[in-house]
C-alpha cells in the first residue's frame, strides 16, 4: 500500500523510516498517487508539491524527446545525408520514462530515401541503432 502525504509526515515525525532515501522515494510514490487520485490534475495538489514534482517531473523528461531531420546522435552503419539519397526521419532515444530501450541504451533512427519522403511515401523505411 502507498502511504499518502499526511501519513508519510507522520512516518518521518516518529522516525520510523531508516534513510532519508526511502523518505523521498515514498513522497514521491505518494505525491504521485495524490495526483492520480485527483484525476490526474496538477493544480488540485498542494502547492508546495505541485511545484517540487513540477520540478521533478521537467528534470526527468531532459533527454527523452525525439527529433527529426537531423544527424544522428550516435554513429549509424546507414549511409545518409547530403553525400547519399537518404535523410534521417525520426531518431527516438532509449527512454526510461517511455518504457523503451533500443540495442545497449541508445537511439532507434528511422531514415528514408528522398525521393519517397518527397513523395509522402513511408512503405520503406530503414531502421538503424546509434551505438
Amino acid at each position: 500500500m502507498l502511504f499518502g502525504v499526511p501519513q508519510l509526515t507522520a512516518l518521518r515525525i516518529a522516525g520510523d523510516l531508516a534513510e532519508p532515501a526511502d523518505m523521498v522515494e515514498l513522497e514521491y510514490f505518494a505525491a504521485l498517487l495524490a495526483w492520480r487520485q485527483r484525476l490526474h490534475d496538477p493544480a488540485s495538489l498542494h502547492p508546495a508539491l505541485r511545484e517540487l514534482m513540477e520540478r521533478i517531473w521537467l528534470h526527468e523528461t531532459l533527454g527523452h524527446h525525439g527529433a527529426m531531420g537531423h544527424g544522428p546522435a550516435g554513429h549509424i552503419y546507414t549511409p545518409h545525408g547530403p553525400e547519399t539519397d537518404t535523410e534521417v526521419l525520426l531518431e527516438l532515444p532509449t527512454s526510461s520514462m517511455q518504457g523503451w530501450i533500443w540495442g545497449d541504451v541508445y537511439s532507434i533512427v528511422l531514415l528514408i530515401k528522398r525521393k519517397a519522403l518527397s513523395q509522402g511515401n513511408f512503405a520503406d523505411i530503414a531502421i538503424d541503432i546509434t551505438n
